[in-house]
C-alpha cells in the first residue's frame, strides 16, 4: 500500500466539504486508443489532511495530479464535480491554479525522490516555494527553511535529497 497525502489548511466552513470530487476520469492519449487511467472516483474532504491509500498503480498519484491540474495538457480530465472551496477547478486559469497550489493545497508523495529536486538542497526548494507562493523577496525567503524546520522538527535546510533519503531509510530500518 502507498499513500498520497494532501494538506489543505484553514477550512472556512466546517459543514461544507473543502474538496468535492464526483465521477473523476483521467485519460492519457495514446497512438491507437485511449483508455482511462482513473475512472469514476468520488470523495469529499473535510478539513486538515487526507490520505489516498491504495495498491501500487491504482491511480492515487494520477488522481492527486488531476486535482492539482499538474498533468500534461494533452491529458483528458473530466468530472461531474471537481470543486475546491466551492470553486470548480477544471475551468480555472493556470494563473488561478498557481495561486491555489502550494498556498491553499499541496500534494506530498510518500517517496521524496518524486517530490524533491536532487540538484537543489531542500532549503533552496522551500525558499523557492516561498518566493512563488508567498510572494516573498529572495532575501526574506532565506529564512523560510529555518521556520519550516522548527515547525517540522526535521533535518537541516542545507541537507541534500540523498541525505534525506538515506536518513529516512535508516530511520525506517531502525523502527522495525
Amino acid at each position: 500500500m502507498v499513500c498520497v497525502t494532501f494538506w489543505i489548511p484553514n477550512m472556512p466552513d466546517q459543514s461544507a466539504p473543502l474538496l468535492s470530487v464526483r465521477n473523476l476520469t483521467v485519460t492519457f492519449p495514446s497512438l491507437h486508443a485511449s483508455a482511462p487511467a482513473v475512472r469514476g472516483v468520488n470523495f469529499d474532504v473535510g478539513r486538515g489532511k487526507v490520505g489516498i491509500i491504495g495498491e501500487s498503480g491504482s491511480g492515487k498519484s494520477t488522481t492527486g495530479r488531476a486535482l492539482m491540474r499538474l498533468l500534461p495538457k494533452a491529458t483528458r480530465i473530466t468530472a461531474d464535480r471537481l470543486q475546491f472551496r466551492g470553486e470548480e477547478i477544471l475551468p480555472l486559469s493556470d494563473r488561478r491554479m498557481r495561486e491555489i497550489r502550494g498556498h491553499s493545497m499541496a500534494m506530498i508523495l510518500q517517496d521524496p525522490k518524486y517530490s524533491l529536486n536532487p540538484v537543489m538542497t531542500v532549503g533552496e526548494q522551500i525558499a523557492e516555494t516561498a518566493i512563488l507562493h508567498e510572494k516573498l523577496s529572495r532575501r526574506a525567503a532565506q529564512n523560510a527553511p529555518r521556520k519550516c524546520w522548527k515547525r517540522c522538527i526535521f533535518v537541516s535546510p542545507s541537507a541534500s535529497w540523498g541525505f534525506i533519503r538515506m536518513r529516512s531509510r535508516a530511520a525506517w530500518g531502525s523502527a522495525s
